[in-house]
């Protein structure tokens, strides 16, 4: 379930349990003002008909108040029954009906007509008949002599209007809860891509972009809400892992350069040891060479100047010994240039500084000192060497 889902299911249900509340206190509410109505309706029918027999109390006036009765009963099609109940003796216990008039089938309980007399207070009654549902009042009328109930007025009304009125009030409600709780999810459906689903798609979307490399991406919010103070912080994020990828870029870029510079002088340096071995081996081989065809070549020009040395030789010979000789002494020069040029040269002196001899020496011997687990600490021109 999404989130949208889940606050538009909220706040229905919240909307929905709001407005049932209200209607219900509305009906309530309705239902009391009627309810006030009608005890007014009938506490004025109940003093009239007090006040006719406080005035005629007579065997004709009660002849003519029964014929009275019968005659607003017949008129008024909301009247259900009119009934006029003494006080015999002021006893409370012995209630005697008097005169009434009647639409519908319905007695009075003594129980409740004694008990309305004891109390002096009216009571408004809801009754069901078979004709519908309708309303009653006892109404208790005081004597000002003996300050007692002299005798009770009981009347009913018809409540078919006030049913039908809570009934269209309860529909009228019911379809304006539903017509309000549509026009609601109607407003939040539109509002929801304006309020969250647009920002949070321009976060989201963001933060893929983010997540393949585009460290530079930010959330363009400027609003201050929730969503602009998350924007907010998701860009200083954003621009403290930019500023560090920055510094790690840098020092990567670094160490590549020491690498490389470190790498052309370990080739510069096995360059040079490759030709150091080269001219050893050369330098050996031409010694080697050089004493082999040395000693042949001293005992050939030793010996052919021994026999020029001997005189009376033909000139034919002596002309042969002196070209063997002169060849001889080439050959020896030749090996002598060779060795010269093979043989490493001539150690010399010179002034050099110290820090600068370190610098380039350490490096090829770095490895070895780690190796055992040796220090090096530079101390201005001085060098000390610390092994553990």
């Amino acid at each position: 379930m999404t989130v949208r889902t889940r606050l538009i299911t909220i706040t229905i249900l919240g909307l929905a349990i709001t407005m049932a509340a209200w209607g219900w206190v509305q009906l309530q509410t309705l239902d009391q003002i009627l309810v006030e109505q009608q005890a007014k309706r009938l506490s004025s029918v109940a003093e009239t008909v007090s006040t006719y027999y406080q005035h005629f109390p007579t065997g004709q006036g009660l002849s003519t108040l029964d014929t009275s009765l019968k005659e607003q009963v017949q008129t008024d099609v909301r009247l259900a029954r009119i009934d006029l109940f003494t006080v015999v003796n002021y006893d409370i216990d012995y209630i005697k009906y008097i005169a009434g008039a009647s639409r519908v089938r319905y007695e009075w309980p003594d129980s409740l007509v004694s008990t309305v007399a004891a109390s002096r207070k009216p009571r408004f009654i809801r009754l069901k008949t078979a004709d519908g549902p309708a309303a009653g009042l006892l109404y208790p009328v005081i004597s000002e002599k003996t300050k007692a109930t002299q005798f009770v007025v009981g009347v009913i009304t018809f409540s078919r209007v006030n049913a039908e009125i809570l009934s269209r009030a309860q529909r009228l409600l019911v379809m304006s809860t539903i017509g309000l709780l549509a026009i609601i999810l109607m407003v939040l459906a539109v509002s929801y891509r304006w309020l969250i689903g647009r920002p949070l798609g321009v976060i989201v979307r963001a933060i893929d972009e983010f997540q393949t490399g585009k460290y530079v991406k930010r959330i363009p919010i400027v609003r201050r809400d929730e969503w602009g103070h998350l924007a907010e912080h998701f860009n200083s994020m954003a621009q403290e892992i930019e500023q560090v990828l920055a510094r790690n870029q840098e020092l990567t870029r670094s160490l590549e350069e020491r690498v490389q510079e470190a790498t052309r002088r370990v080739v510069e340096l096995q360059k040079q040891v490759g030709q150091l071995q080269q001219l050893t081996a050369l330098g050996y081989l031409t010694a080697t060479l050089a004493h082999d065809l040395g000693t042949p070549l001293h005992s050939i020009a030793g010996l052919a100047k021994l026999l020029q040395e001997q005189g009376n030789r033909p000139p034919d010979e002596a002309r042969k010994l002196e070209l063997i000789v002169q060849q001889t002494e080439r050959l020896n020069t030749v090996i002598q240039n060779l060795r010269r040029a093979t043989r490493p040269p001539e150690p010399h002196f010179e002034a050099v500084m110290i820090p600068e001899l370190l610098n380039e020496t350490l490096p090829l011997v770095e490895p070895l000192t780690r190796k055992a687990a040796v220090a090096v600490h530079s101390l201005s021109a001085t060098v000390r060497f610390d092994a553990s």
